[in-house]
């Protein structure tokens, strides 16, 4: 039903863009469907540095679908799939055919929708642009994301089938947004912030983990469920703003939270921070 909601709202798009003064026969759909065949695991790279995206979980019958619309005079899409006994390789990008000028100002929009049964390695470069990531029923084994100049949301409603076992978040100048992104429940987390702003919103995790956080001259926030124990290390800096609400230090630049032996499950953070600021906050 989303599917055909989504291609119902391409064709509006394509007829408003003609309106506009885009040629007709420059403004395409891209339409895309890879049968799962006998897929296990799955490796998916994607490029879209200059797109405008949508992700989520799509037909149990398909590894990959991808529905969008694109200016062929600048762009063109390609995906490429291989595969090696019951494991795919997935590349989807977008190829620059010319140079964007600036008397045009169309975005590249895609829907990319993966199979929510098999074991997913996500590997991705987002920017330019507004993308929504909405991971739930996907079965992340791990999850690499470099957002630059781009508006970013991540969202989980529910716990991941399986433990990622790493996940690494890279903000540039753009902003990250997560909504309940404990729920990917990792092993080990890196998140990068150059100048850029993230909203880490740690809820839903579960068991043990760690996590570290590297600053520039941007900010993080971190909201981490009282259900977790968490314990920090953390130096300040003249220049650095690190506000470690309600948590003691037990050690020098060594920060626990209250009770942090007796919770089930326990996030160990390393945060790093030249001139910007880390602040977390409890819910």
């Amino acid at each position: 039903m989303k599917l055909r909601r989504f291609l119902a709202v391409s064709i509006i798009l394509v007829i408003a863009l003609v309106a506009n003064g885009i040629a007709e026969d420059r403004v395409k759909k891209a339409n895309f469907e890879e049968p799962l065949g006998n897929t296990e695991k799955a490796e998916i790279q994607f490029e879209l540095s200059m797109a405008e995206t949508e992700l989520r979980a799509g037909n149990k019958d398909y590894l990959i679908q991808i529905v969008g619309i694109y200016d062929s005079h600048f762009f063109k899409p390609i995906l490429d799939v291989e595969r090696s006994g019951k494991t795919a390789f997935v590349l989807f990008e977008i190829d620059e055919v010319k140079k964007w000028g600036d008397h045009d100002d169309m975005e590249n929009q895609y829907e990319i929708l993966f199979n929510p049964d098999i074991e997913l390695k996500l590997k991705g470069e987002l920017g330019l642009a507004e993308n929504s990531l909405d991971l739930t029923n996907l079965k992340i084994a791990r999850l690499d994301l470099e957002s630059g100049l781009a508006e970013t949301s991540i969202k989980l409603s529910k716990s991941n089938a399986i433990r990622a076992e790493r996940v690494e978040l890279e903000i540039g100048l753009g902003e990250l947004n997560t909504d309940h992104f404990g729920y990917i429940r990792f092993d080990r987390l890196k998140v990068d912030v150059g100048m850029g702003a993230a909203e880490l919103d740690l809820r839903g995790f579960d068991g043990e983990g760690e996590a570290q956080f590297n600053v520039g001259m941007g900010s993080i926030e971190l909201i981490i469920s009282r259900d977790v124990g968490v314990r920090a290390y953390a130096e300040n800096n003249f220049l650095s703003s690190i506000d470690l609400d309600e948590m003691r230090l037990v050690d020098e630049d060594t920060y626990e939270s209250h009770d942090y032996e007796s919770k089930s499950s326990h996030l160990i953070l390393e945060l790093e921070v030249g001139m910007g600021s880390i602040e977390l906050e409890w819910e």
